[in-house]
Formats: C-alpha cells, structure tokens, sequence
C-alpha cells in the first residue's frame, strides 16, 4: 500500500485494469467478496488498483486511471456483487469490434436476498435497476458501478471532474458522447447494486445528496445533466433550466402523494431540504470570502 493505492499486477503489460475506490478497502465485509468474485472471472489477465480514501468519487477514478498499466480501464463500485464469471470478459469485448463505442456497462439488479425495503425502493425509484438485456442497447444506464472505458478515451475527455461531488458521472458521460463516442448496456451481463437497506439510511443519502447537489449547481451550473434512463439518443435533453427542475420536482411530489409511493416522496422532501440548507451554506460561505 503506498499512498493509499493497492496496486497488484498480473504482469508487465495487464489486458485491464480493475478499479475499486473504497474509503476504507472494506465496505462492511463486501470488498474481500468482490475480490473473491474477480478470481473467478474468465478474464484474470488484470491489474487490481484498490484506491483508499479518495473523496469525492471522481478524484478517486482518476487516481486508479493515472496509474492503470493497461489500454482498458474497468470500474467497480465497492458495495457491488458481480452477476457471473463472465462480467469482465463482456465489458471489454465491444472494444474490439466497435471504436466508435466509448463506455460499456453492466446491467444493474437488486440482490437476491434483499428485503422487503429495498425491493420496494426497486418499485418506486427507476434508476435502481436496469433489466438483463440480449443485446447491446444505447442507454445512460452505463454507471461507474460497473463500467469500461478505454484509457486513451478517459484521458481525452479530460478525466472525471474533481470538483463535482455527486456530479461526475452524468458529465462523464456527456463529455464522452460529446467527442463522438456511443455509450452501452453489453448482453448477458448484470451486477447485484443494492439499495439502502432501511428508510433512515436512504435520507441520510438523499440529504446528502441534496447538498451535493446544491454545491454543484451553484458553482457549476453548466454540468448538471440530465439522468435519462432509456435509449439516450431518443429525445434527450442533457440541460434543462433551474424553473424547470423545480417545476418538475414539486410535480414528482405531487404525482407520488396519489400513487402512494411514499418512499419516494420522503427521499425526495429530504433531498430537497438537503439541496436548501447546502445552498444557503454556500451563499454564506460566499459571502464571508468577500467581506
């Protein structure tokens, strides 16, 4: 370990490099699982690139990508379980066959032994899981909880932005399709992404969350996208106006409050307050630099 970057190489030259920001390696016993897991991938020719205590998540992926050895990066997310032996495999092989594609992901279920809440948020919250697909599909579903991109493409994107908290994961993708490049959901592969497990962990989430969010608009309010989940080349709007989000966040409330989905709506209340006390704190930190 050597300035918090768990680095073991395969050999000289790995086909991947396998990615893994974790604050503290562990992630409640789930890290040594995920490692069991990629030992059995039919893909072992990789480097493991463990980045500890890295924040936020965006400086933690440049981190591990400035010291890949290798021309494919894959990202894992550290509370993941990998859906079969053949996840890096799939992730990588569109590279072989296609350069205009510039990320590959995985599809993202709920694990077999989740409960009853979380199951729940699964029926309530869209992006919470993406179905198994039987062929490759243009979607914005292609997340950093399992993705690939190519080394040369992250670097000539400009890397992920450090200074975006909760963010960089849409303005990846943005800036990737902007340089021409496609963004997919590979066949036949999944990983298990749980949600929180209980409702007092998802607002502890969602308000912080909130003031991520808060942070990033006020400073950068040209990289807050959109997070469609479907095909991304149909109809999509990357931008939209502040009155529009708001327009359509009290009309999300609304719309719960009749269909019932009260998980949703103490999520979205909580981020909401979440997003005004974290405005607020940045007006005043503002306004004490220039006084």
């Amino acid at each position: 370990m050597k300035n918090n970057i768990y680095l073991s190489v395969s050999k000289d030259k790995p086909t991947v490099s396998v990615i893994i920001p974790s604050l503290d390696g562990y992630r409640n016993g789930n890290v040594p699982k995920l490692l069991a897991d990629l030992k059995r991938q039919t893909v072992l020719d990789f480097e493991l690139i463990i980045v500890k205590g890295e924040k936020p998540c965006a400086r933690a992926h440049n981190v591990g990508a400035q010291h890949a050895n290798s021309e494919i990066i894959v990202f894992f997310d550290d509370d993941i379980v990998l859906g079969n032996n053949k996840i890096i495999e799939n992730l990588i092989n569109p590279f072989n066959h296609d350069n205009t594609i510039g990320i590959t992901g995985a599809s993202q279920l709920i694990p077999p032994n989740a409960n009853w809440f979380q199951k729940k948020c699964v029926q309530e919250f869209t992006r919470f899981q993406f179905p198994v697909v039987t062929k490759m599909v243009e979607s914005d579903m292609a997340t950093h909880a399992a993705m690939a991109i190519k080394k040369e493409v992250f670097m000539k994107v400009g890397q992920e932005n450090e200074n975006l908290i909760y963010g960089d994961d849409p303005d990846l993708r943005y800036r990737v399709r902007q340089a021409g490049y496609k963004i997919i959901i590979v066949p036949h592969t999944w990983i298990y992404h749980p949600p929180p497990s209980n409702l007092i962990s998802f607002l502890r989430v969602a308000f912080q969350r909130g003031k991520g969010a808060a942070h990033d608009f006020l400073h950068f309010p040209e990289l807050t996208y959109e997070t469609p989940v479907a095909d991304s080349s149909a109809n999509f709007v990357p931008r939209r106006s502040f009155l529009y989000r708001l327009y359509r966040y009290v009309l999300q409330n609304l719309k719960s409050v009749i269909s019932l989905r009260f998980i949703f709506l103490s999520v979205r209340i909580t981020y909401g307050l979440g997003y005004i006390l974290g405005y607020l704190a940045e007006l005043m930190a503002f306004c004490r630099v220039i006084h």
